[in-house]
């Protein structure tokens, strides 16, 4: 069966800059259906154009669009576009927006099926030439009613699983996911060492599938790292798993069996590890393996909105952290969320002081962005507080409030992430930093415009008043 996978995304945000990674997922499924026998196709709408979604439908069968919640409405364009030029296969949804919101996908974009299972084994019973009504995971429209399937059970060691097809992707158009630690001609190797998350924060998309951790072997990590050095000579990769040390006695095995393989690669963590999870001995074999850099997802300075966000960190567990990665040489970014429907006024302030207590090389603080599937989208969902018009408005860094805050105006929260950039950004503990890897020194002066626009300083060196609005409609 020949099968085309779209990863959607918005055609006039295409960068210069090259993106740093292609779609894990698909490559996946693409790894299963090839190995079975079938002809797979990708087309990245991060690197490439919609004409090269038309250019190869010759042949195609089958067309499966993976999408990310703020390309949404693209995806809906695609669908459409596809049967106007008179496409009769069936076309498949997927990705964690479709799973957290089937029945809405399927009504707005026409599209054949939603797939609300991990799609590797999915693809293959549509491939064997199973109706999409016997296949677990799949959702339907039938007669104007929305049908679902029981989920498939996931019982297949990751172990198990070939490595992603990443060949049936435009590799060369593919940078570094860390953009700012190494150079921009950089590219990387994506590694997932699990799949699932055990932590149940409710800013995160959460569902059946995700909340049971499932972990490859270290040993199965290192074959992949290895395959990819000897196909592809990637030295630097990044490992994106939902949180790399949510079982520390993994992380450890993982980093130990790099030293033990001598794979002399460099790596960064660029999703948030538990900083109550991070010991002198984890942060050392990470050093030892090669990490380069890690992330913290703080989200919040105030130990009382971090426990109704389920996060359950303490500001001790946080310095303590990054304090071992400074010690091992890792540079470390704390990532904080900025007018979550818990903050207060006094809370984000309480952010922006974590400046200067934490001791983070970087920081990065975003807007509060309600994810579908999520307990918190959930939660303003069935109080009638969500205020979102279009999917497209979905952005960390976006200028619009996607609810009603009960307390925060866009303005209050909008001053205290631009507060807290600047804040960041000019530090000496920054400058040190970017002085002793000189690289980042480069990226920062190459992306200055992006980090202008992020922090939004209009006078060198002096950030604005902290001024808090009471006017819920000011924008």
């Amino acid at each position: 069966m020949n099968f085309l996978f779209v990863f959607a995304y918005e055609e006039t945000n295409i960068s210069q800059m090259k993106v740093h990674t292609p779609p894990l997922g698909i490559g996946y499924m693409a790894a299963f259906l090839k190995q079975a026998g079938h002809s797979v196709r990708a087309v990245d709408l991060q690197v490439q154009h919609k004409q090269d979604v038309f250019d190869n439908m010759d042949g195609v069968e089958m067309v499966g669009i993976s999408i990310l919640t703020n390309y949404f409405e693209h995806a809906v364009d695609l669908v459409s576009e596809l049967r106007e030029r008179g496409f009769n296969g069936k076309i498949v949804l997927g990705g964690p927006h479709v799973t957290a919101l089937a029945e809405e996908s399927l009504r707005d974009s026409g599209a054949d099926y939603a797939c609300v299972s991990e799609g590797e084994e999915v693809m293959l019973d549509f491939a064997a030439g199973k109706p999409g009504e016997e296949i677990p995971g799949i959702c339907w429209i039938e007669n104007g009613e929305f049908r679902q399937n029981p989920m498939r059970a996931f019982n297949k060691p990751l172990d198990e699983y070939p490595f992603p097809a990443i060949e049936v992707f435009q590799l060369e158009r593919y940078g570094s996911y860390n953009m700012t630690l190494v150079s921009p001609s950089t590219r990387d190797g994506i590694i997932m060492t699990s799949r699932g998350c055990p932590f149940r924060c409710d800013f995160c998309y959460r569902d059946d599938i995700n909340k049971r951790m499932r972990m490859r072997s270290a040993e199965n990590i290192v074959a992949e790292i290895k395959q990819l050095k000897e196909r592809y000579g990637y030295r630097k990769y990044s490992f994106i798993d939902d949180c790399f040390n949510a079982n520390i006695k993994q992380a450890k095995r993982i980093c130990q069996a790099i030293i033990d393989a001598k794979l002399d690669i460099i790596f960064t963590l660029p999703n948030g590890m538990r900083a109550d999870l991070v010991d002198d001995e984890l942060a050392g074999l990470m050093k030892k393996a090669g990490c380069i850099g890690a992330n913290i997802g703080v989200e919040s300075w105030d130990e009382g909105v971090a426990e109704k966000m389920d996060k359950r960190l303490k500001k001790d567990e946080v310095i303590n952290a990054v304090q071992l990665f400074r010690k091992h040489g890792i540079i470390c970014t704390a990532y904080f969320i900025m007018g979550h429907y818990w903050d207060t006024k006094e809370s984000v302030k309480r952010n922006i002081e974590a400046v200067k207590e934490l001791g983070a090389d970087f920081f990065q603080f975003t807007n509060f962005v309600p994810v579908p599937g999520s307990p918190a989208y959930n939660m303003l969902r069935r109080e009638g507080l969500l205020d979102i018009k279009s999917f497209r408005e979905y952005s960390l860094f976006g200028s619009k409030l996607l609810f009603k805050h009960p307390i925060l105006s866009e303005t209050d929260i909008h001053s205290s992430i631009r507060i807290a950039n600047q804040k960041a950004a000019f530090r000496l503990r920054t400058l040190v930093v970017m002085l002793k890897r000189p690289i980042i020194l480069w990226n920062v002066f190459r992306q200055f415009g992006q980090i202008m626009a992020l922090t939004k300083i209009t006078e060198f060196g002096r950030p604005p008043d902290l001024k808090m609005s009471t006017n819920k409609t000011e924008a």
